[in-house]
């Protein structure tokens, strides 16, 4: 994992987000749903990445992921191989943040965050990006106000739990995906420590 540090945030405390936000209603019933204008709420604090390479001074997309934003300085939480190639370990070279501002519309960027600046664990395929430029590329002077997911205790999960999947998976279509179902059980996983790491 890199050196650098942003205060107040761990990785490992959100180590088992994986490609999407991942909320739990822990301890509610079985036929429990979220209610609607929670989903409304999360569904703005998930983001839309755009994956960019520069070909000829011009950047060119590649593929996307998704984000949720988890400060309101606009920390993004997202997955390593969304701004790296896992074959190769390159970072690439700009993400085009674009918040969700309709369920049944494609996100516009509104800025780009740079992998290089990232904060990374790749065992845990986790990372943390921030605006940093304009869409063009410019230095960021607008300020943004962003909507942020409470960050949970994944320790507090049992099997049985409501679980609710929101982002923009690459099947998923230009709109945001929402979904959901339960958790079946935890993974260890030796590469990165003892106990629950994954979700199953």
């Amino acid at each position: 994992m890199s050196e650098r540090r942003i205060p107040k945030v761990s990785l490992w405390s959100v180590g088992l987000v994986l490609s999407l936000v991942v909320l739990v209603a822990s301890g509610a019933p079985a036929e429990a749903a979220m209610p609607r204008a929670t989903r409304l709420a999360v569904m703005k604090q998930v983001v839309k990445l755009r994956v960019l390479v520069k070909r000829n001074g011009r950047y060119v997309q590649r593929g996307h992921g998704s984000g949720t934003i988890i400060t309101s300085e606009g920390l993004i939480l997202t997955n390593n191989h969304v701004i790296s190639n896992t074959k190769t370990g390159q970072l690439y070279d700009a993400i085009a943040v674009a918040p969700n501002t309709g369920f049944d519309k494609a996100p516009k960027s509104v800025c780009l965050a740079w992998p290089r600046r990232a904060i990374r664990h790749p065992k845990l395929d986790l990372a943390i990006i921030k605006c940093e430029a304009d869409v063009r590329g410019r230095p960021l002077n607008k300020k943004f106000a962003w909507p942020t997911v409470s960050v949970g205790d994944s320790r507090t999960l049992v099997p049985g739990d409501d679980i609710f999947i929101v982002g923009f998976p690459g099947v998923g279509g230009a709109t945001i995906t929402f979904t959901s179902g339960k958790v079946s059980g935890f993974l260890a996983d030796r590469r990165v420590g003892k106990g629950r790491v994954w979700i199953k």
